[in-house]
């Protein structure tokens, strides 16, 4: 990574958490800083809303605010409400270009509000998908049927008309009695931050399709829910988080990761592989089905490229390998 990208994102950072340790009730992920907008002072009935996002995963960073529509780079709106902050940001980047300093973050405790998070202040304003009659009910209609995603399963899920989901189609996990035990909210504008927003808390099961699997047989371990979907006796994890003890109870587990070029996939198969776990490879999987070139690939976009309603664990078995000499398979 370029030096001074590096010392600019360091010196940026330094200053949003200076700036943010006054605000509270802060929640600090590893793409987001997610906040009540000082801007428009966010909802004015709920004081649990929190819908301005510091996006540091783009680049450059970015502050968007989902209840005003307020969106800059992140260095511009500090130099427009936090011109201290700003002048120490242009000070400290100068300085550690022009003396090649080693970067160093100090770490700021965020304020944290004990209020505890009103669930059902949000989930009341979760409408079945089929009940709704408004453009927003049309356009989860059709990204539903856009991904090839049965009407079966989608005809259960819900979407949020307000609240901290407003504007998400909200896809249910079921247990194996019918009750919900998770949830998501995928964003139905593009332009909307995160893509996904997840349940609440941090004691809940988030893996989909966990109590309705056959654990006799292989599970096949996927990120998403909708992935999930196209692939019999599979599993979704919400993410990549393939180190999570609930998968211990699965015999016969088998990781299909997205294809995903980065750096932090390559690092996460390559530990999988030295443990023994079984892997997809996806190289020999788009070489085989002589799959267009693309930046990324999912489950879900080779269902739609092939035509096909879903993938069985014999379909995909030839694609999974335990060995770490076939690493370079990954390159």
């Amino acid at each position: 990574m370029n030096r001074n990208y590096l010392n600019d994102n360091i010196a940026l950072n330094q200053q949003v958490r200076s700036i943010l340790s006054t605000f509270s009730n802060v929640t600090e992920s590893s793409e987001y800083y997610n906040f009540r907008c000082h801007i428009c002072g966010d909802s004015k009935k709920s004081k649990y809303k929190k819908r301005a996002y510091i996006l540091t995963k783009r680049t450059p960073w970015q502050y968007f605010c989902h209840n005003c529509g307020y969106k800059k780079p992140v260095y511009l709106w500090m130099k427009e409400f936090f011109p201290t902050n700003y002048k120490d940001y242009i000070s400290e980047t100068l300085r550690l270009k022009d003396n090649n300093v080693e970067p160093k973050v100090q770490p700021i405790q965020f304020k944290q509000t004990k209020v505890k998070l009103d669930e059902q202040e949000h989930t009341r304003h979760f409408i079945p998908i089929l009940k709704g009659s408004n453009i927003l009910f049309d356009k989860a209609i059709k990204l539903c049927k856009s991904r090839r995603i049965p009407e079966v399963i989608w005809h259960k899920w819900f979407v949020a008309v307000d609240g901290m989901y407003k504007n998400r189609l909200i896809i249910p996990f079921y247990d194996d009695k019918g009750k919900i035990y998770y949830y998501q909210g995928r964003r139905l504008d593009d332009r909307m931050e995160p893509k996904y927003l997840s349940r609440p808390g941090s004691n809940h099961n988030n893996i989909y399709n966990y109590y309705t699997v056959d654990y006799n047989k292989p599970v096949i371990i996927l990120e998403g829910p909708i992935d999930s979907v196209f692939v019999d006796n599979s599993i979704a994890v919400t993410g990549v988080k393939m180190n999570d003890p609930k998968l211990d109870i699965f015999k016969y587990k088998y990781f299909l990761i997205d294809d995903d070029p980065t750096p932090e996939t390559h690092k996460i198969i390559i530990e999988l592989l030295d443990r023994g776990n079984y892997v997809f490879c996806w190289n020999k999987f788009k070489k085989t089905f002589q799959l267009p070139k693309k930046p990324k690939y999912d489950i879900n976009d080779t269902i739609l490229y092939l035509n096909k309603d879903k993938f069985t664990f014999e379909e995909l078995e030839p694609y999974f390998t335990n060995t770490i000499y076939d690493k370079v398979l990954f390159i």
